[in-house]
């Protein structure tokens, strides 16, 4: 097992799997190709945000462009390229996309979404609300939430926390569903000292993110998030126990319970126990994943080797892929119809050794 996830990055890196998409020039016009210059702008712009979905941020930069060397006011160009430039961490090249946008069109939601996002990422509170204000107004029904919750972060910064509270609890209103309006909610009412209301949200946010977490066991980016709803609740309790302890005359708090407090403080602890061991299991799921992803280069590289298959599927199994697990561990019977540990998984799985379904006999007359 790896003593660091600095250890497996290095493994993932060697063995050509991409931690991260990684970006580099265009790949060369090839012979015949028809220029960009001279593709239709619609089949651009959907050619754009396919690359932009794919991380394929270069080529996505190139065929953009192309786009705005023909039509300088693309509002749809303008937008992916504010989106490109965040994903390259270039906020001000960002902010110059979206001003452009509104320049054209001020009330478009996405460009003052998208400004407001600079500014809190600029830390000005003040102009971040401005626009996100404009943005709220304008919003998609499915997007008001988001602007809400933007809201609530840009009054926070600014210290206007019943503001802050106020379109927390919008956002959380308008999406019942979105962990990071919740979020948001739960970090204001913690900063308020609701302590309270803070760890019945959290509970909530709990329960959101592990209903998904069960739903889709095998999205690696829904187990983070199960991760970060785990995080936020741990702070909460951190916050919250800050009130149950004595302080000493510097203000710090001592590891002594204030008295009448212990019965809430022994509570406390029994659910940060439960909490850390919860932790502890989803980031063995995702080291699971990560290791998956060499074990699925391996059986690229040696596709008829049983051990290698086998591997791959006792890590398919660990991160919830039953389906594929039991297509693995048939290819390894087909490969070595003799393997036990196969044969083995398969019937802890509830699995046949082979996918054809028995042939019903034929009606007698």
């Amino acid at each position: 097992m790896y003593r660091s996830m600095a250890g497996l990055v290095l493994v993932l890196t060697i063995c050509g799997v991409p931690v991260d998409a990684q970006e580099g020039p265009p790949p060369p016009q090839q012979p015949g190709a028809v220029s960009l210059d001279q593709t239709p702008i619609d089949q651009l712009l959907a050619t754009a945000r396919q690359l932009l979905g794919a991380r394929k941020l270069a080529e996505a930069q190139a065929t953009l462009d192309a786009v705005l060397r023909r039509d300088q006011a693309s509002i749809q160009a303008r937008l992916m390229s504010a989106e490109l430039a965040i994903a390259r961490s270039d906020w001000h090249t960002a902010r110059d996309h979206y001003k452009a946008v509104i320049d054209v069109e001020g009330h478009n939601f996405q460009a003052n979404a998208g400004m407001g996002q600079f500014y809190i990422h600029s830390r000005y509170w003040r102009p971040a609300t401005r626009f996100l204000e404009v943005a709220e107004r304008f919003a998609p029904a499915d997007r008001k939430a988001q602007a809400q919750t933007l809201l609530a972060i840009a009054f926070r910064g600014e210290g206007s926390m019943a503001k802050a509270a106020e379109y927390a609890e919008r956002a959380v209103q308008s999406d019942p569903l979105s962990q990071e309006a919740r979020q948001t909610l739960i970090e204001v009412r913690s900063m308020n000292r609701e302590f309270d209301k803070a760890l019945a949200e959290a509970a909530a946010l709990v329960k959101l993110a592990t209903d998904n977490a069960r739903a889709t066991p095998a999205d690696p980016a829904v187990l983070r998030g199960l991760l970060d709803a785990y995080a936020l609740q741990g702070r909460v309790f951190d916050a919250y126990g800050g009130t149950l302890f004595q302080r000493d005359a510097r203000g710090e708090r001592i590891d002594q319970v204030t008295p009448g407090r212990e019965q809430q403080a022994a509570s406390l602890m029994r659910q940060a126990v439960e909490l850390l061991l919860a932790q502890e299991k989803v980031q063995r799921t995702l080291t699971y994943h990560d290791i998956l992803s060499i074990a699925r280069r391996a059986v690229q590289f040696a596709p008829d080797d049983p051990e290698g298959l086998l591997m791959m599927g006792r890590l398919l199994r660990q991160t919830e892929q039953i389906d594929l697990a039991i297509e693995a561990f048939r290819r390894v019977l087909e490969k070595d119809p003799g393997n036990a540990a196969a044969k083995r998984y398969l019937q802890e799985l509830n699995a046949p050794p082979s996918d054809s379904s028995p042939q019903p006999a034929p009606a007698t007359p």
